[in-house]
């Protein structure tokens, strides 16, 4: 007598849909979270770049003037250094500030290679996209004549910012 089993499981061609629609999914989810990963690098710079602002206002407020790149590097500034992305042969940011103290802008660039500006003058944070070697930077963001100092050097961070 002849039994006739019948053999259970998936094909070759089923066991490879499932592999494709895996690795589709894993795909998307991979782009998301680069972009979530993109938009908090962007926005802790943002932040860093408003409490650059505030305590450069607090300065103006006592002394009647905003710091020069002396007087700048005794604030105390703090950031959160994870964030950015860090320039090898330069520098990650610049801080200019026009001979009189009267304007002044912070321009850096974040890990995900975006670079922003904060003006004094309109007191926004906002893309950059103008030269990225001073002094043309300081001018492209507002600031004429302007004198100006790096946050690093050569991809050190200098001792005057902290975080």
């Amino acid at each position: 007598m002849l039994i006739l089993r019948r053999h259970t499981g998936f094909t070759l061609v089923e066991l490879m849909i499932v592999i494709v629609v895996i690795a589709i999914l894993a795909a998307i989810a991979i782009v998301a979270y680069s972009g979530v990963q993109n938009r908090a690098q962007e926005t802790s710079v943002k932040v860093d770049l408003s409490n650059i602002a505030k305590q450069v206002e607090i300065y103006k407020t006592q002394l009647g003037h905003y710091p020069s790149t002396t007087e700048i590097q005794t604030l105390g500034i703090k950031v959160n250094k994870a964030t950015y992305g860090v320039n090898p042969t330069g520098a990650t940011g610049f801080y200019c500030v026009d001979p009189n103290g009267t304007v002044f802008s912070v321009v850096t660039r974040v890990k995900s290679q975006m670079i922003l500006k904060y003006n004094s003058d309109d007191g926004e944070t906002s893309a950059y996209s103008g030269s990225q070697t001073a002094p043309q930077l300081c001018t492209d963001s507002g600031v004429s004549n302007a004198s100006y100092l790096a946050f690093t050097n050569n991809g050190v961070w200098n001792s005057w910012i902290s975080g």
